[in-house]
């Protein structure tokens, strides 16, 4: 819960935290019946239902790709081990027609009322392997990404490393299914164009594993010469915090005094970590850790985020149209195209990308509400009196100013006269009857 990557997740809040929760209830159940341990492997009947089930779930969230980093963990695992055996585990009757009615039921159900979402779905799946949708990524946006993603606990995983080398630890099955939870995964994300940090959400979990391992390998080291290295780290955190309160306030950077607090927890909950420790309290000192990594990161999110969040008024707009137009009218998504604003819209959507098709419909008397860019309005002014109502307040957040959305009330037009009306273009219009 302190890591970063689980935190910009959950500021998200999108299908990929679920993702992380059901593979790995997934890579669990398969390390229960079939990673040997201390007690041996946990032949339950129930497991193997189970795990299909979890399948089942996983694919129901995000698609057939989640599927790929399981199967192809569990594959690796078991060529790399020579556990040939293992491949009886995926052979259980009640879990397949789970996994078979989680897998069809749905899509099924949803192509019979809506044909048209097989295309979409093709669009999403291909569109962002191909570079259709998004263009293409760098290579190596990966790999400089997920190093922050996994901080600040990423320096754990120096001593792991050094004990995994002595102690001839990554041959044995459970560091292996943690390397197989990793490996595949990543290498069918690489061969996408596209590629977006929180896709690799669902591969971190083996490195929450490894640095928590890492933790208590660095919390036995430190009972060896204790008090001389607990009095060069306090030093060090000293003369750091110091340092970077005094650069804060002679460059001033935005939000100075924040950061400068920011310091100051983090210094502060340092050093009682190392008191603690001192005392030889290990509880209380990993409690002290978690709690100061916690509680910075909080003060991040609540004091110096919010001024660099780009997306804030798409946001305050998608919020000022599920206030004003309610629930029980449906928003017309006329070429808008992808747009991460829809994810906050509560009101009932209807996508329509062909403006030529849509200015043949026949509209209602009263009209309806359509969200849309500025370099749409043109087209539609053929056929429709225009009054736009509302749009973002920043403009700077969009990639140009024709591309910016703009909510408009549509209405038949008249046979004799038709202009789009801008009157009052700054601030939203809500007529009571439109």
């Amino acid at each position: 819960l302190t890591t970063v990557w689980l935190l910009t997740q959950a500021n998200l809040a999108e299908a990929d935290i679920h993702l992380v929760l059901w593979m790995s209830v997934c890579m669990w159940l398969f390390a229960l019946a079939n990673v040997p341990h201390s007690s041996g492997v946990i032949a339950r009947a129930w497991i193997r239902p189970a795990f299909m089930a979890s399948l089942g779930i996983l694919f129901l969230f995000k698609g057939p790709v989640p599927l790929l980093f399981v199967i192809c963990a569990c594959a690796l695992w078991i060529a790399l081990t020579r556990r040939w055996i293992t491949w009886r585990f995926f052979a259980d009757p009640i879990g397949i027609g789970i996994f078979l009615v989680l897998l069809l039921a749905w899509p099924v159900a949803a192509a019979i009322r809506e044909p048209q979402i097989l295309a979409m779905w093709k669009q999403e799946l291909f569109g962002y392997a191909g570079a259709e949708t998004f263009g293409r990524s760098s290579t190596f946006a990966y790999l400089a990404n997920i190093p922050l993603m996994l901080l600040p606990w990423l320096p754990l995983l120096i001593p792991l490393a050094i004990a995994a080398r002595r102690r001839r630890w990554l041959g044995r099955p459970f560091p292996l299914l943690l390397i197989c939870w990793f490996v595949p995964g990543m290498c069918i994300l690489q061969m996408a164009a596209y590629k977006s940090v929180h896709y690799a959400f669902p591969l971190l979990p083996p490195f929450s594993i490894a640095m928590a391992a890492g933790l208590m390998l660095w919390t036995q080291s430190q009972q060896q010469h204790a008090l001389i290295k607990r009095g060069v780290l306090a030093g060090l955190i000293a003369v750091a915090a110091t340092a970077g309160i005094i650069a804060i306030f002679t460059v001033r950077p935005q939000l100075p005094a924040a950061l400068a607090a920011i310091i100051c927890v983090i210094a502060a909950g340092l050093l009682l970590t190392l008191l603690l420790e001192h005392r030889r309290e290990v509880a209380r000192s990993l409690t002290a850790l978690f709690a100061t990594v916690g509680l910075a990161i909080i003060m991040v999110n609540l004091l110096v985020m919010p001024a660099f969040k780009s997306d804030q008024a798409r946001l305050e707009f998608a919020q000022r149209i599920n206030t004003l137009i309610g629930h029980d009218q449906t928003l017309y998504m006329i070429d808008v195209g992808y747009d991460e604003m829809v994810w906050h819209l509560g009101v009932p959507l209807l996508r329509i990308d062909d403006v030529r098709a849509m200015a043949q419909r026949q509209l209602p008397p009263d009209g309806i509400y359509a969200l849309t860019r500025k370099r749409t309005l043109p087209e539609l002014e053929q056929s429709y009196l225009i009054r736009q109502l509302d749009r973002p307040s920043e403009q700077k957040v969009h990639r140009g100013e024709d591309e910016a959305p703009i909510l408009v009330h549509l209405a038949p037009r008249p046979v004799t006269t038709g202009a789009v009306s801008t009157e009052n273009p700054e601030r939203a219009l809500w007529p009571s009857d439109p």
